[in-house]
């Protein structure tokens, strides 16, 4: 019978392989996520707070039907981060800017709403898991931007024939990331789903 041993063994190259994956796109990880935090934090600017909260927000019942809406919401916005991949990450780059601000202004609503602790409440349990899969999803579509920067200010020229095996790796990468974006996203729905919303 297999101890924690040889489950932890089972798992070493899918360790291995995350690290190595989180390593190499570093840059692209730092700049999705100061790209995405930085236009929300412009988006909560755009909206006053109010000192007092209001009526509060209502929360839904639990369902299937819920928990596919949600899923499928935060899919589509993880998607449309990695769709940036086809134009070199420039799309993406907008597209973060953008869906930033509006996440921002609508968190900032949802405070003179319900108030702080209402949002930390309502927010919080899914949000620590949604959030992240978010900026990686940005991370997955800005990464051969990301890749022509560190390699420009390294100042260093890849051999043209090694130009075609990077840029493999690199969509390899990319898909990875799009890959633990989403699953996060399906927990991040059934938190939301069937904890945030109890």
């Amino acid at each position: 019978m297999g101890g924690p041993t040889s489950c932890r063994s089972a798992f070493e190259p899918m360790t291995h392989y995350l690290k190595g994956l989180f390593a190499r796109q570093r840059l692209a990880l730092c700049i999705g996520a100061l790209l995405w935090l930085g236009a929300v934090a412009a988006g909560i600017a755009t909206v006053p707070l109010e000192q007092e909260s209001h009526s509060g927000l209502v929360p839904a019942s639990p369902s299937w039907a819920l928990w596919w809406s949600i899923l499928s919401n935060n899919a589509i916005i993880a998607l449309l981060a990695f769709a940036g991949i086809l134009t070199f990450g420039i799309i993406t780059v907008l597209y973060a800017l953008a869906s930033g601000l509006l996440f921002g202004h609508f968190l900032a609503q949802a405070v003179n709403l319900a108030g702080l602790l209402g949002v930390i409440r309502g927010v919080g349990p899914h949000g620590i898991v949604e959030f992240p899969a978010i900026i990686i999803a940005i991370s997955a579509g800005i990464s051969p931007l990301a890749y022509f920067l560190r390699t420009a200010l390294g100042g260093r020229k890849e051999p043209r024939e090694n130009l075609f095996q990077a840029a493999q790796g690199v969509i390899l990468d990319a898909v990875s990331l799009l890959c633990i974006s989403l699953l996060m996203i399906v927990i991040a729905a059934t938190i939301e789903t069937w904890v945030t919303l109890l």
